[in-house]
């Protein structure tokens, strides 16, 4: 059985300041305007997607509520927190415990961890992925536990945009 993971990393966000926690950073004007250019590239592909998985980030929830709602998308958000700033190793963990039942999921996190975990996964090197980075990969996997280096294969990649 094929499986699709979407994996996207957050949209731009608020630069860092003095004694605001890193994790409550939001979504910039322009990190909105990515999201809802990112939307109007998905949307024609009418792209099932059974669960949303998110980062606790702020910058996180709101990239992939922007998703969800832009989408049409009748879900929630599951948080959880392993996916903050989160190694490849840790995003493998995460992925590979997905319920069997969720066959088109969403990972909504970060870097350095995002591309690191499709060079791992995927056995394509990724150095980095811009903000609001969209990667659609095919898993070959029955189950999600089965999930490891060269069993997914990047199907495509696109980038929301700052454009108006």
């Amino acid at each position: 059985m094929t499986r699709t993971l979407y994996l996207l990393r957050h949209a731009d966000c608020e630069p860092t300041a003095p004694g605001k926690a890193d994790h409550l950073r939001g979504l910039t004007d322009d990190g909105n305007r990515q999201v809802e250019n990112l939307v109007s590239k998905l949307t024609p592909r009418k792209l099932k997607i059974d669960a949303v998985y998110s980062s606790p980030a702020k910058r996180a929830r709101q990239t992939a509520e922007g998703i969800i709602k832009g989408l049409g998308l009748k879900l929630k958000i599951v948080t959880d927190d392993r996916l903050y700033n989160a190694t490849p190793q840790k995003l493998l963990e995460v992925t590979s415990q997905l319920p069997d039942e969720l066959t088109h999921v969403l990972v909504v996190g970060h870097n350095p961890g995002l591309p690191g975990f499709v060079t791992l996964i995927a056995n394509t090197p990724v150095e980095s992925m811009p903000t609001a980075a969209w990667v659609n990969m095919g898993v070959s996997v029955d189950q999600w536990a089965e999930l490891g280096p060269g069993k997914a294969e990047i199907v495509r990649q696109d980038v929301g945009t700052y454009a108006r």
